[in-house]
């Protein structure tokens, strides 16, 4: 009785994200002061995600809102009663949902709860990112145990969105790499030609690779990823300045496969260059250790679980991934708001046109993807 609404005495709508924070869909903070079933008066805050005109149809091509709605009403409280029976004072890692419509989704406003997003433009420190390995690893291994008890049913799940060689996708991941490799070529020194022409060559057949990678058989541990898994879609609650809580939000591209996908996604999209080189061991480490134990904790086989050398042979055979990453993603993240990404564009232009070529002129993007270009090279991935 105390916590129900009776009534809303007034409401105010404002921009939940600033310009050039979200892309597909519009982020509506709602505030309203309420009266409860007790009488008493309050304020509460609500967070409503409504599609946007000029990216509905690319949303209901891929049936992104019905996708995101189905997690949270068939996926999400599968999780929540396996907590229940493993009570050990963890924290959901998604934020609470209220409803949906066909255009509208209203979940809890995590900032009312102290959560932040971080600042994407300089790339999560070791910090942030070992907290988000960890994080990834619990809710992988609670997907895991999910499946292997029957409790979620994912062989009607569609294919990952990156894996299914399709235009407008291609236009973003395979449109990214496209578009460095003529930067490179036409805005640095002369010797990253070769970088250059080795990226143009990987595109060539980079969509059916993707293909190829999402539709292997023999793996170890298929887990539900994320599958959208970079900074614009996490939020931080601190303690100081020392990360100790988060949530992952945006559950539109979720998917059922390897669990390197949702590894390389975020490492390589969102975690600092140096801080990935110099601590990629206990990067993975962390994911492992937590991976193993939610595993353990809820009675899923152990020998289903990856070791540590198994891990890293998987995110090997993903590291093209990792690349796509660091060439599409990283520089959208590291955009000014100025130089953000134009969906219009997106939509209507062609592959080559369709990035923001300002995106890749940014002087702390180049000096990351410098060092991973680097690496992909001595890798042999380049």
């Amino acid at each position: 009785m105390e916590r129900n609404t009776a009534r809303i005495l007034n409401m105010k709508f404002e921009n939940a994200v600033g310009p050039g924070q979200n892309y597909t869909s519009e982020i509506i903070r709602v505030r309203m002061e309420v009266v409860l079933g007790s009488g008493r008066s309050t304020k509460k805050s609500l967070i409503v995600k409504r599609k946007i005109e000029k990216t509905s149809s690319l949303i209901d091509a891929f049936n992104l809102f019905g996708l995101e709605t189905e997690m949270y009403t068939e996926m999400i409280p599968q999780y929540e009663i396996l907590m229940e029976e493993q009570p050990d004072g963890s924290e959901p890692l998604w934020p609470i949902y209220y409803g949906s419509t066909n255009n509208t989704i209203v979940f809890e406003d995590l900032k009312a709860s102290g959560f932040t997003m971080a600042d994407r433009h300089e790339g999560l420190d070791l910090d942030h990112a070992l907290l988000t390995l960890k994080s990834l690893g619990r809710f992988h291994g609670m997907g895991a145990a999910l499946v292997n008890r029957g409790r979620i049913q994912v062989a009607t799940l569609p294919p990952y969105l990156l894996c299914r060689n399709d235009p407008m996708c291609n236009k973003f991941f395979i449109g990214g790499v496209s578009k460095l490799a003529e930067t490179i070529l036409t805005k640095w020194d002369e010797k990253w030609a070769g970088t250059a022409e080795r990226l143009k060559k990987i595109v060539e057949n980079l969509g059916t690779q993707l293909v190829e990678l999402c539709s292997a058989q023999d793996l170890k541990l298929k887990v539900l990823n994320h599958g959208d898994c970079w900074t614009n879609n996490m939020l931080y609650k601190y303690d100081s300045d020392r990360p100790i809580a988060m949530r992952f939000v945006d559950y539109q591209l979720f998917h059922y496969n390897s669990y390197a996908w949702d590894l390389s996604y975020f490492l390589y999209s969102s975690v600092r260059p140096s801080v990935r080189h110099q601590n990629m061991t206990q990067l993975l480490g962390a994911y492992h250790t937590a991976l193993h134990s939610t595993m353990r904790a809820y009675q899923c086989p152990i020998d289903q679980a990856p070791t540590m050398e198994e891990l890293s042979a998987e995110m090997d055979r993903l590291s093209v991934v990792g690349l796509m990453m660091t060439c599409s993603l990283t520089p959208v993240a590291m955009a000014s708001p100025d130089d953000a990404m134009d969906m219009d564009k997106f939509i209507d232009d062609s592959v080559d046109s369709a990035q923001n070529p300002a995106m890749y002129l940014n002087p702390k993007y180049t000096a990351a993807i410098k060092q991973d270009l680097e690496y992909f090279t001595k890798m042999g991935v380049l």
